[in-house]
């Protein structure tokens, strides 16, 4: 992602990615263990401004 852009706003593009539009996330998600990271950058600087991992909610146990 370009811009600002706030760490929910990134949470939720992963969300709707692994869950609902990628089928290749989902077939090997069953298959393998899949981890899913972001790092968020300041668009100016360049420098690093968060980093983090998507938990799916099978994993947190939703």
């Amino acid at each position: 992602m370009k811009g600002t852009v706030d760490e929910t706003t990134v949470l939720r593009a992963i969300e709707l990615s692994a869950e609902k539009y990628c089928l290749a996330h989902a077939m090997l998600g069953k298959a393998f263990p899949v981890r899913l990271t972001y790092k968020i950058f300041d668009g100016e600087s360049k420098t690093l401004v968060k980093e983090g991992e998507y938990l799916q909610k099978e994993a947190l146990g939703a």
